[in-house]
């Protein structure tokens, strides 16, 4: 019977004393979880001659580019790396190809990449060996 009980209960993590704290039911914790999970986004580039944007937000566990096609829309994903993608921006002469930089094994050495329109799978400008 404790064990049921101690299933239906969110049990502190073993770093921590709760002292003078009811136990916190899992079936609450579940309820307001919706609650917690915060995404933030940032403006990254404007598109040069549509009314659409590149916007910076989390995706599971990291930060990722999205595009917002329209007023309101919801964002659709553009980048899906291990690492987090903040930065990037459209190139003027090919307005819908989009340009970014991202590390790889948090060694914060930025490598540049260009996806094009429709394409899935990114193409590498600097070299990643320098």
């Amino acid at each position: 019977m404790a064990s049921a009980l101690a299933a239906e209960v969110i049990a502190p993590n073993a770093n921590l004393k709760a002292e003078g704290i009811p136990p916190i039911p899992a079936a609450l914790a579940a309820k307001v979880a919706p609650y917690t999970e915060f995404k933030p986004t940032f403006t990254v580039d404007w598109h040069p001659q549509k009314r659409e944007l590149i916007i910076a937000r989390r995706a599971g566990n990291v930060i990722q580019l999205h595009q917002v096609a329209t007023p309101a829309a919801e964002p659709t994903q553009l980048t899906a790396f291990a690492e987090p993608v903040r930065f990037g921006a459209f190139i003027a002469a090919k307005p819908d190809t989009l340009v970014f930089a991202r590390d790889t094994g948090g060694n914060e050495q930025r490598q540049i990449y260009r996806l094009d329109p429709g394409a899935a799978t990114p193409v590498p400008l600097t070299d990643p060996a320098r």
